[in-house]
């Protein structure tokens, strides 16, 4: 390129553009890691709770290990029920050959025939009979219950006469129950006539 006075003036050629400089990572706060980790652990521990929780469901719902413990009195413990001295001497939770045995036209049942054996002493004035005054349950660890079942018994409550003050008497009675709600069950004894109050409600524990 001619200038002003007739030299001429050379320019190095144009090279590449020089590369950016590389890029530093800010460095992220101490106190943001510390947030990060207490949050997984959070998650974690939630995650560990919930498997827990699965576990414990699963085994009250399969009915091998009873929702809590009755702590109700062992069969032969004697309790009072309104005019009533009851104990609780027997229970059978597999007395479905023996009920046949006792007379063949009694069904089979849909679960498991459970058969109570009971000794009574009426404490009351006048008279009482025990089919009309009690009402006697199978009560499983979860609460449901069974009534009383139809099948013809050796010993039959409703064959025991009114009793007057003194007098004893024997009898049974049977409930048909599902083989799953047996085991932490207890035989409830209430009268009829104050059946929603507790204190005429007692248990026995079924072993």
């Amino acid at each position: 390129m001619d200038n002003s006075s007739g030299h001429s003036t050379a320019y190095p050629p144009a090279g590449p553009p020089a590369p950016p400089p590389p890029h530093k990572e800010k460095p992220e706060p101490a106190n943001g890691s510390r947030r990060r980790n207490l949050l997984l652990a959070g998650v974690l521990l939630l995650a560990v709770l919930a498997v827990i929780a699965g576990l414990v469901l699963s085994r009250d719902n399969d009915g091998e290990e009873p929702v809590a413990e009755s702590g109700a009195p062992e069969v032969g413990t004697a309790q009072q029920v309104a005019d009533y001295n009851l104990t609780v001497t027997g229970v059978d939770t597999d007395a479905t050959e023996e009920l046949k045995s006792v007379a063949a036209f009694n069904e089979d049942p849909q679960g498991n025939y459970v058969l109570v054996d009971i000794s009574a002493e009426y404490l009351g004035t006048g008279s009482g009979t025990p089919s009309e005054d009690l009402q006697i349950q199978f009560v499983a660890a979860d609460g449901s219950e069974y009534g009383q079942c139809k099948a013809l018994m050796a010993k039959p409550m409703h064959n025991v006469p009114a009793m007057a003050n003194g007098d004893t008497a024997e009898f049974q009675t049977c409930m048909d129950v599902p083989s799953e709600d047996l085991a932490g069950a207890t035989i409830r004894i209430g009268s009829y006539i104050w059946v929603n109050e507790e204190d005429d409600e007692v248990d026995w524990a079924v072993k």
